[in-house]
């Protein structure tokens, strides 16, 4: 039954393969360009790696977790605003739990997609290819992230109805990550106090796994749990919500 959530996601998302694939290259390149040759002339180095090596696994990070974010947001966004299809699926015998989870694995299938192109942008742009066994661990490490943003958008689809309130938080969300997880800057820059909070936070130790995965020391992945574990809790929520948004 998940599948043929799955199935309808992608006959939805055909038409849009071209426009897609676009957004995935240029929000790459645009990112690697105008966060990282600004910011390279400030910091140079981090932790005696050149910062345009140093920011590629935040820029893996963020552009992964934001499609699969928009994916999933677009998904269950499309449900609830098409009726006909929602009562199509009330009178089947595909359940809510189904559906949302239909939902959650697409978007992850296309959050990785998103993940190996900015990875192989990237490692074009910085003329550098790390090795099979530590793409596979970075790759590991940064996963949970794409869960995550997958599982927290169908929960904020289900819970903001008003779609300015959907755009405020997902703006809230992709800020915090990019500037304040250290995607793109180094949370061992901020004041200690500032900084003390941050790194409490799952997908900050996450993103600091990455980095130091980068520069060839052992990640982090307690982060990574807690990660998957709050994205369950997500789903959990939405399994809930959905009885009532789905039968409105």
């Amino acid at each position: 039954m998940i599948g043929i959530i799955i199935k309808r996601e992608w006959l939805r998302f055909k038409p849009s393969i071209l426009p897609v694939i676009l957004f995935s290259i240029l929000f790459t390149l645009t990112i690697y360009i105008v966060i990282g040759f600004p910011f390279y002339s400030v910091l140079n180095k981090i932790n005696d790696l050149k910062f345009m090596y140093w920011v590629s696994p935040g820029i893996w990070i963020f552009m992964s977790s934001l499609m699969a974010y928009l994916i999933s947001l677009d998904g269950i966004n499309s449900l609830l605003n098409e009726k006909h299809q929602i009562d199509a699926f009330s009178n089947s015998p595909i359940s809510n739990k189904q559906i949302i989870l239909g939902l959650f694995y697409w978007s992850i299938i296309l959050g990785l997609f998103q993940w190996i192109i900015s990875f192989l942008l990237t490692s074009l742009l910085n003329n550098d290819f790390i090795t099979t066994g530590q793409f596979i661990k970075i790759l590991i490490q940064t996963f949970p992230a794409i869960i995550f943003f997958s599982g927290l958008a169908i929960l904020s689809g289900l819970l903001a109805e008003n779609k300015f309130t959907q755009i405020t938080f997902s703006g809230i969300y992709f800020i915090v990550l990019a500037f304040g997880t250290g995607c793109f800057i180094p949370v061992e820059r901020f004041p200690e106090e500032i900084f003390s909070i941050i790194k409490l936070i799952p997908i900050t130790n996450l993103v600091l796994g990455a980095h130091s995965l980068a520069i060839q020391n052992s990640g982090s992945f307690t982060g990574g749990f807690f990660t998957l574990v709050s994205a369950i809790f997500f789903l959990l929520i939405s399994f809930g919500v959905s009885n009532k948004r789905f039968r409105k």
